[in-house]
This record gives C-alpha cells, structure tokens and sequence, in this order.
C-alpha cells in the first residue's frame, strides 16, 4: 500500500473492476452502444442528450459532466461508483481521490510489480470502450516509405510529433545517432533517469535514420519520462508546444557546456587565440559566460525587448534568447459566426489570417509592470524586434484558449522559399523554407497530432503515429497548423565550401591522404555536424577545451589518475559521443590522457589548413592541433586543492564535536560557500571543474553587528548565522582570517570574564594549517586570480 501512496495511484480503481460484472456489463455496454449510433446518449441525472460523456465504470450510467452537479446526485446514490471515462478522451478519473487514472507506463510501471501483479493495466479498460463505441482497432496504414511511425501509446501522440520533427532534422538526427553508437559500444548499466531518457531518445533518432523498422514503441521513453516529468502525463488535453520545450530543454542541460559569452554577443565572426580563464573565475563571474550546446545552436536566436517607462519616458533594454516564438491569433470582431463558419470550411485564403498578421501583433507594444523603472514606477510599454535569426525558426500558433476551447481560425502561412525579412523586420537575405509543421485533432481515445515533414525531393508526408501517407501541396497549405518550423536556406557559395571541405575529411578517413600530426588539427563533431547542413553553423567553440597554460585542459578522469585505478572501460562510459572513423588503435600521439581521448571522440580531424580557413571564415577558435598535450601542470594543482580540502575536513572533524562553554557566531552565507568549496560533489568535478568551487575567502561578520559592535536584535540563528564551537572557530580564523569574534557564553562566570580564553592547537594541526594556506597561494600564483577574486 505504501507503494501506491508514494506513486499517487487511485486506491480505489482496482476495487471497482473487481466489482463489476462482466455479463451485465457486456449487456450495459452494448445498450449504450446502440444509443450512441443513434445520437441519442443521454445523462442519467439530467436526461440532458450529448455526443460525449463519461460513464462509470462500475454501472456503466451515463454522466454529462463530472464537474457538474448530476455527479454529485449519482454518488449519493452510489457511493461505491466512483471511476468514469471520458468517451473522448479516454481520460479515466476518480472523483474521490480527486486523482486521473494512467497506464502502468505512465507510472514508469512494468505490470510485474508485486503490488500491481493482480491488477488491469487501464490501458486495457481503454481500448475496451474504443472498441465498443469506435470499432477502433490497431491497425498501421501506410504506403511504400522509409520513413518510421511511432505509436501512440498512453496518449503519447503529442510527444509523439515532436519527436518526429525534431529527429528526422539532418543535424539532430546525426548526432544523436552517434551519441548512441557510443553509448551502445559500452555495455553499461545507466542508473540516471536524465541519462535512460537520453538513452531511449538516442535510440529513437537511430532508429528514424537507419529505417532498419517500420515502427517504434516509446513504451520505455514514456517510462523514464514519467520519472522526472510528471506534468507531460495523462489524457487530458495535450500541447505539442509543451512537449517542444521540454526535449529541447533536456538535451540543452545533457549537452551544454560553459565558455565565453563573447561567441554569441559578437555578430561579426572575430579569432579567439586564447583558452578558458581558470574555473574559479569562470564559477564567480557568470556575467561572462553562458552555456551553449548544438540544440542550442539550432534553434536559438534573439530578441531585443524595449520597455518605455510611462511615467519619466526612459527606455529600457532587455536582450532575450527564444527556441520557438509563440504567437497570438488576431481576433477579427467584424466578422460574424456565419462568415467565421464559413472560412473555416472553404479555408478562405483572403478573409483567413496570415501569418504576418500574427507577427504584426507580436510586435505591438504591451503593458508591462513587472519590472522597476528608476523613477520608482511599475508601468511601462514593452515592444520586441528580432535581433538575432536562428536556424530552425519555430513557431507556435497559440490555439488552446483553455482546456475546452481551441481556436480553429484558419492562419496561412508561406511553404515554399520565402526571404522573411520583412517578417521578422530584419535587413538581409533571409530565406527559409518550411520544414515541418504540427496539426492538432481532438478524435476519440484523446488528443492526436500529425507531423508533415518536407522530404529531400521537396515532396511530403504525414505522420499521425503509426499512419504514414504522402500528402499533396495544397492540403499542406490547407493544414491547421499548431507548430511551424522553417529552416534557414543556404546560399550557393557555402554549397561549394561544404563539398571541398567534406571531401577532404572523406580522403582523410579513408586513408587517401595521409598527414602527420602536426599537420592535422580537431574540430568539434558537433560543428563539423552543423556546418554540414545548417546556414549558419555559429562560431568555432573550442576554447572552453584549453586550460589557462594553452594545452588539453585534464578532465575528472585525469584528475583521479594518481590515486584511484580508472580502467579503460570506465573511460569508454564517461564518454557521449564518438566519430565511427576514429580507430584510437592507429593513434601515433603519445599523449594517452582520458582527455584527448574524449577529444578524439568527440571531433573530426581535417588539415590544419582548412581548420585555419573555417575559423577566419566562421569565427572562434582557437585551433586545438592533434599532437596536443594534457596539461600535467592543471593536474598536479587540482590535486594539491584536493588534499588541501582533505586536510581541511580532517581538522573539522578533529574538533566538531568538541563541546565548550563558549559558542562563536559565524555568518551563514559564508558558512554554505565555505560547505560548497570543502565538499564538492563527483557530479560538479565531472563537468571539467577539476578544481571544485573556489574557496570562501575571509570571514565576515560586519553585517552582524550594529554600529556599537553588538549583535543586530534582528538576525536570527540557522537564518542570518550558524553557531559553531570555540575549537571549531580556532581552526576556520586560522585557516581563513577575519572576523570580528562575535562569542555566545552560557556561563554567568565567563560572561564577567573580559578576557577570553584562547584555545591552542596541536603543533600537528599548526602544520596542516600552514599546508593548507601554502597550497592556495601556490594556486593563486599560478593562475594569477588574486585580483579577481575574493580570496584570502
């Protein structure tokens, strides 16, 4: 029982199946079936006649509304009936936990639970009463295509179609398929839920792309999805758009990484020679760096909000990035309902609107009064403009008004190459084409979606799940579109650079031309990926890979090295994305760190000359040549920071359990840095942070006190300060310096005693605090971040 509380399962569903009589349902069942034929379903309460409504599971009667009061009239009359369906959706709720009824998949469930063993899957139940009301059954329908269907299970149609968009795009598909060769390679086990997703997701984009199945069952993505997110769950209405946010999110926080902002403030392409500053200064100043990932680079662009103060005139300057822009729907109030019934059935193209009307109201200006002017006034006026385009441009129809109501305005849109410069009011060449678009149904059995993909020979496809059919140009014109992605079309002179740059990568890999290693240098798969098939591959992103003394910055693995044994198999696990054509058996560089061999993994090797080209063309850098070498200098450093914090915590817990009758007073806010830098989780030195967070700096408890130097009446223990032992505060002042001592007696005898008495350490203990304090200062020197850190 504790199993279903913890998995916030109806307790009740199971019990009521068990009540109900199979014969006598079948009966219910097929009386209901001939009333629904003949339009004649009525409520049971108040005889009021519908299309849909929800049936209780126990006595199949018929309910208009579960919200309404006929509920409440047939409960009190049966207690015990408390589970209906919805004929629409299928959406199953119980109204007395209050609680929607999913599938085991849902609950991340196998069915082979010991607590669930003797129960019905409600996957069942639903197809049950498709069957009766819809003759619905599982069928695949399909013409002679490659491509591959998913199906919808657990009303999973809505991830379903963003799955399908997003992975059947060139640069999305091909490197999450050789993220998953890479992780297939190993035969580990992954415990994280993000890395399971990741896994499943990985293999889906695979699958798409070898075509080697007809078919997927996201049966184990839904499972893994229902671990972490529990919100995209249930068949209650669905969006797709929520859906988009959410992959999109998820494979930004698997792939990002930190570096300079300076690669995306810049439009002009500009050559960086210089590595990373060192982490500390990395981890304090966040102002400078943001984390970019090739999801990133896909569908990022930027937007340029300004906010004009209504009360003093001043203007306000926001820069906002977007993965998708959502836009409103204008509302016609001349028109009638005749007329509106009317476009919606003939899509009359000229009283329909368009696209550029939806825009055209983007860029109005709104009020806005969540931000503070310097006058004090809340009121403003916020109007945005593109600053910046991206190379998937996705749009968001915004049709569901609420969970009841969809706005089914027709809106065209452009299909063929169209230059949107006037649409999105920027100067330039910007050409895109529609990719893909998503259209949205509301059928029986719940919410469904269709994704129309643009095929290489400029034809299309619908994909509903499992069903795959061509489709002609005029119904892709004539689609209710939910989601529009547009991709950004090259020009012809880039064609030309791709196909010599991919034709020297080919003889390379082939063994045709053979180069030395001070000939050959590493780019990042990722942009190699991304030159080879988007209009604008964005800057040359390296030198996040480089430490402060210009070579292969170590990672987690190095680091361990000296004291822990890391097998090579490990290191195969550690690592996400690999190029098939590397053989690391052939590798005449001597430099066998686990960081140039994820280096290896996750580039391509091309002359260093066409390497020279692409940076001065896109921007970046700086080159990273193949017989680099791992910094032994990073490693010894943040092994010496590692056993500064071992000697650190050794003299804690010496003296944390020390009892005294004095107590000291020590500010909480440095007291948590303080706990960050002296215990550092695996996961943040995983990320390359070999050096952990950096030190807390000196003591202060000035804000503490008031200006006669006593403690502030309104600071609060475990909320402003933590009280820590006399011995405890010895060793921290030692190590840390600053102050002032702020001490707490529960003695009358010590608190008329002016002076204090002074603890001594050990001389063992004096000697680890002056290792300690050395090792640091030995790292500030090195890395020269005295000055631009607070440090002691």
């Amino acid at each position: 029982m504790s199993s279903i509380k913890e998995k916030n399962i109806c307790i009740h569903y199971h019990k009521v199946l068990l009540q109900r009589s199979l014969p006598k349902f079948f009966q219910e069942i097929q009386k209901l079936q001939v009333l629904y034929q003949k339009n004649n379903l009525k409520c049971e309460q108040c005889q009021y006649k519908m299309d849909i409504g929800n049936i209780c599971l126990r006595c199949q009667a018929v309910i208009c509304d579960i919200e309404k009061q006929c509920l409440h009239h047939h409960n009190q009359q049966k207690s015990d009936h408390c589970i209906f369906i919805n004929l629409l959706s299928t959406q199953m709720t119980c109204i007395i936990c209050k609680l929607e009824i999913l599938d085991f998949e849902q609950y991340g469930l196998t069915g082979n639970e010991d607590v669930f063993s003797q129960w019905i899957n409600p996957q069942r139940i639903r197809i049950e009463y498709l069957r009766y009301f819809q003759k619905q059954e599982l069928s695949i329908q399909r013409f002679n295509s490659p491509n591959v269907g998913i199906l919808n299970i657990a009303n999973f149609s809505f991830m379903n179609s963003v799955l399908q968009i997003l992975l059947n795009f060139p640069t999305i598909q091909q490197i999450l398929s050789k993220v998953h060769i890479e992780m297939e390679k190993g035969d580990f086990n992954i415990k994280s839920i993000k890395k399971i997703i990741l896994r499943n997701i990985c293999c889906m984009s695979d699958a798409l792309k070898s075509k080697q199945v007809k078919l997927l069952n996201p049966t184990e993505l839904i499972k893994s999805i229902a671990q972490s997110e529990s919100k995209l769950l249930g068949y209650g209405q669905k969006d797709a758009y929520e859906a988009f946010k959410y992959i999109i999110n998820f494979l930004h926080e698997e792939f990002r990484f930190t570096n300079s902002v300076s690669y995306w403030k810049n439009i002009i392409p500009f050559q960086n020679q210089e590595a990373i500053t060192h982490d500390w200064l990395l981890l304090s100043q966040p102002s400078k760096f943001r984390d970019y990932s090739f999801i990133q680079n896909v569908f990022s662009g930027e937007l340029q909000s300004t906010i004009q103060c209504l009360n003093c005139n001043r203007l306000t300057l926001v820069n906002e990035n977007y993965s998708a822009i959502s836009l409103e729907i204008p509302q016609n109030n001349e028109q009638n309902v005749i007329s509106k019934f009317f476009n919606k059935l003939t899509k009359d193209r000229q009283n329909s609107v368009t696209l550029q009307n939806c825009l055209d109201l983007f860029y109005e200006p709104i009020q806005e009064t969540n931000f503070l002017c310097l006058c004090g006034s809340r009121n403003g006026r916020r109007t945005y403009k593109f600053s910046k385009f991206s190379n998937i441009l996705a749009i968001h129809i915004q049709r569901f008004k609420n969970k009841h109501q969809k706005d089914q305005t027709y809106v065209s849109f452009p299909v063929e190459q169209t230059n949107f410069s006037n649409l999105l009011n920027m100067q330039g060449d910007l050409n895109y084409q529609l990719f893909g678009l998503i259209v949205h149904y509301s059928n029986v059995g719940g919410d469904h979606y269709e994704s129309i993909i643009r095929q290489p020979n400029n034809t299309f496809i619908s994909i509903r799940d499992d069903q795959i059919n061509p489709v002609t140009l005029k119904y892709v014109k004539e689609s209710e579109a939910i989601m529009l992605f547009y991709q950004k079309v090259d020009s012809p002179t880039n064609y030309k650079t791709i196909h010599n740059v991919l034709t020297q990568y080919e003889l390379i890999q082939t063994g045709e031309i053979v180069l030395k290693d001070d000939e050959l240098s590493f780019l990042p798969n990722f942009w190699f990926e991304q030159f080879l098939t988007l209009s604008n591959p964005q800057m040359i992103i390296t030198s996040h890979l480089l430490c402060f003394h210009n070579q292969l910055k170590p990672d987690y693995w190095d680091f361990r090295q000296s004291y822990e044994n890391v097998n090579s198999q490990e290191q195969m696990n550690a690592s996400f994305l690999c190029d098939q054509s590397i053989n690391l058996q052939q590798n005449n560089n001597n430099n066998n760190s686990s960081s140039y061999f994820q280096l290896q993994l996750q580039s391509v090797q091309l002359p260093t000359a066409i390497c020279q080209f692409l940076v001065e063309k896109y921007g970046g850098g700086p080159l990273i040549q193949k017989n680099i070498q791992t910094c032994t200098i990073c490693i010894e450093q943040a092994q010496n920071m590692s056993k500064r914090r071992k000697l650190e915590r050794s003299l804690i817990q010496k003296y944390e359990d020390c009892q005294s009758d004095r107590q000291f007073i020590i500010n909480l806010d440095w007291i948590i840095m303080w706990q960050r830098y002296l215990y550092n989780s695996k996961q943040q030195l995983q990320k390359n942070f070999i050096f952990g967070n950096p030190p807390p700096g000196e003591i202060n408890n000035l804000h503490l006190l008031d200006s006669n130097h006593q403690l502030l009446q309104d600071k609060q223990v475990d909320k402003d300060y933590s009280l820590i032992s006399h011995q405890l505060w010895t060793v921290l002042v030692s190590i840390y310096g600053g102050g002032p001592i702020i001490q707490v007696s529960s003695s009358s005898n010590e608190q008329d005693n002016p002076k204090l008495k002074t603890f001594n350490l050990d001389p063992e203990d004096n000697i680890k605090i002056k290792e300690i304090r050395t090792i640091l200062n030995q790292c500030f020197k090195m890395y020269n971040i005295c000055e631009n850190i607070d440090c002691i």
